[in-house]
């Protein structure tokens, strides 16, 4: 849906979705995601979002469709390493790896669709140094 948006004391129509009570709001080639119970937007970009802070996943930051996986069960990823690119609201996305760690297992394939949290892939357990 298109929506006003206020920026730097100007008004804007931008492409909005409304999804679990987040306002998604893509802008300038950024996306903008204001809580229901907050004022303050903050970026969404390109590191993926973690299901309830678990660093075991990577979620899926918004609806869209997978167009490339780079990674297969197994690897060993470096920091900052592509894992995932999806498209939503008309928008490519780069998801990354945040760390070094071994993938467990990619959930997803090119062309499928996924919902915003939905987990596109588990990472290995790290080890715990006790």
């Amino acid at each position: 849906m298109k929506v006003p948006f206020e920026f730097q004391g100007q008004f804007h129509e931008v492409e909005a979705e409304l999804i679990k009570g987040h306002l998604w709001i893509h802008f300038q080639g950024k996306t903008w995601c204001v809580e229901k119970e907050s004022t303050t937007p903050r970026r969404g970009k390109a590191q993926g979002t973690r299901s309830s802070g678990n660093r075991d996943l990577i979620s899926a930051p918004m609806p869209g469709k997978i167009i490339k996986v780079m990674v297969q069960s197994g690897s060993l990823v470096e920091t900052g390493q592509v894992l995932v690119i999806m498209e939503a609201m008309k928008m490519e996305y780069t998801l990354k790896a945040d760390r070094v760690v071994q993938i467990a297992e990619v959930l997803v394939k090119p062309g499928q669709q996924v919902r915003l949290g939905d987990t596109l892939i588990s990472f290995k357990k790290e080890e715990s140094s006790s």
